[in-house]
């Protein structure tokens, strides 16, 4: 099944020519990564499906990923979502595997990111959060949580609904035996040139802060300082004032109390 969430660039064209099979949904809009993946992930359960397995379009996975995937999810029943190894496009070096999420700044760290596939965990583990661009989890499961928040359009979707997972007494977890390729750069500062990423990016992570953080104003004076460096980083280093400017959008919305697609 393929959500075209991005409408006039050829790929429903192509989708209905060279791949019949493929269940083609199209909104006609850009729903964001939270609304796309819902809109696929609610055909699927009215069709009666029993798991839902999302991934982004820019992943690459192997010919056995899913065999090798599944049989580790199902060698380890009873969990809220799953998420396999995660590598960067190289395929030798480890995108994401095991990380959390800062419980005041709400800040996401991926533990081995950067290490050579050979330090991958082989043993399943306990994830802050399941990554959204390769994630599996039990109907029941979509079902209980609604699916991702459109409040956060794109951006920390993931990390609130693994937090939401684990709040209905599931565990959210990394298992071992399958991997797949994001095609994702490698440096901060070169995925996130664009000012609107960076935009829902900042405002998205004041939402989840609002929301889980175990001491709310320290994790908004994290965020608040964290930010200004960020300001002067962007204008100073990168020449970029666009991006600078983004994140006091991000902090004037947060603030009215916006949420969404801007």
């Amino acid at each position: 099944m393929l959500v075209d969430n991005s409408p006039g660039d050829g790929t429903a064209e192509m989708v209905a020519t060279d791949y019949p099979r493929v269940t083609l949904l199209e909104p006609g809009e850009n729903l964001g990564y939270a609304g796309g993946n819902n809109l696929g992930m609610r055909k699927a359960l009215d069709e009666g499906a029993e798991w839902i397995l999302l991934l982004n379009t820019d992943t690459e996975p192997a010919l056995d990923f899913l065999e090798k995937f599944w049989a580790s999810v199902e060698a380890n029943p009873g969990n809220g979502a799953y998420m396999p190894l995660i590598l960067y496009g190289d395929g030798e070096t480890i995108w994401a595997a095991i990380g959390c999420l800062d419980p005041i700044d709400l800040r996401p760290r991926h533990d081995l990111q950067g290490f050579p596939v050979s330090y991958a965990p082989d043993t399943v583990r306990s994830v802050g959060f399941a990554v959204g661009c390769a994630l599996m989890m039990p109907a029941e499961v979509a079902k209980e949580t609604g699916g991702f928040s459109e409040e956060f359009f794109m951006y920390y979707e993931d990390a609130d609904l693994s937090l939401r997972i684990k709040a209905l007494g599931y565990e959210t977890v990394y298992v071992p035996g399958a991997s797949l390729v994001h095609h994702t750069p490698r440096e901060f500062n070169e995925k996130f040139r664009s000012p609107k990423l960076v935009y829902y990016l900042k405002r998205n992570r004041l939402i989840a802060i609002s929301r889980y953080s175990a001491q709310k104003w320290v994790g908004f004076l994290r965020a608040f300082f964290q930010d200004i460096i960020s300001q002067i980083l962007y204008v100073v280093k990168r020449q970029n004032v666009g991006g600078a400017l983004a994140v006091v959008d991000a902090w004037c919305d947060f603030v009215a109390g916006k949420s969404g697609k801007r």
